[in-house]
């Protein structure tokens, strides 16, 4: 079973956000592409949100928020 994309109206995001800030939460369908994979030539999975802490308070925040929706982090 495939799991939607959170939109902008979604607790996740919304949790986010409220985390971090707006600027630093991305979810729209641009930047889930360019983060789904890097250099390797192994496929990946799909992107949801992309988020940019910039502090290890910031990145437990997020990981907090993932977990309270059965989200995955990917470093």
């Amino acid at each position: 079973m495939r799991r939607s994309l959170p939109s902008v109206r979604s607790p996740l995001v919304a949790e986010l956000i409220e985390a971090l800030a707006a600027d630093r939460v991305d979810h729209n369908d641009l930047a889930r592409r360019l983060f789904a994979r890097d250099a390797s030539v192994i496929t990946g999975g799909r992107t949801g949100v992309v988020c940019f802490p910039t502090s290890t308070e910031e990145v437990q925040a997020c990981v907090r928020v993932a977990r309270r929706h059965g989200r995955a982090v990917v470093a």
